[in-house]
C-alpha cells in the first residue's frame, strides 16, 4: 500500500526531519533578527554617546586653549610690570648721573 502513494517510510522520516530542521532554522532566524535589532539600537546609543563625548572634548579643548591664552597674557602682563620697574630704575640712575654731572 505504501508503494501506491509513492512515498515509503524512509522517505517520510527524511521529510519529517527536514521539516523539523526548517522549523529550527526559522526559530533561530527569528532569534537572530531580535538580536540584530537590539544590537542596532545599542550601536545607535553608543554613537550618540560618542558624539556627546566628542562635543565635551571639544568644549574642554576650547576652555584649555582659553586658559593657556589667559596665562600667556598674564605672563606678558607680569613681564610688562617688570620691564616698567627696570625702566624706572634706569631713569633714576640716569637722573642721578645727570645730578652728579651738574655738581
Amino acid at each position: 500500500m505504501m508503494k501506491e502513494s509513492g512515498i515509503n517510510s524512509g522517505e517520510l522520516v527524511q521529510v519529517q526531519r527536514i521539516s523539523e530542521k526548517i522549523s529550527q532554522i526559522s526559530v533561530l532566524y527569528q532569534s537572530v533578527l531580535v538580536q540584530n535589532s537590539k544590537m542596532s539600537e545599542q550601536i545607535q546609543s553608543l554613537k550618540s554617546q560618542l558624539n556627546e563625548k566628542n562635543k565635551e572634548i571639544n568644549e574642554l579643548k576650547s576652555k584649555y586653549n582659553t586658559i593657556q591664552f589667559s596665562k600667556n597674557i598674564e605672563l606678558t602682563s607680569k613681564d610688562v610690570q617688570e620691564t616698567r620697574r627696570m625702566v624706572n630704575r634706569m631713569l633714576r640712575d640716569i637722573d642721578n648721573c645727570i645730578a652728579l654731572i651738574n655738581r
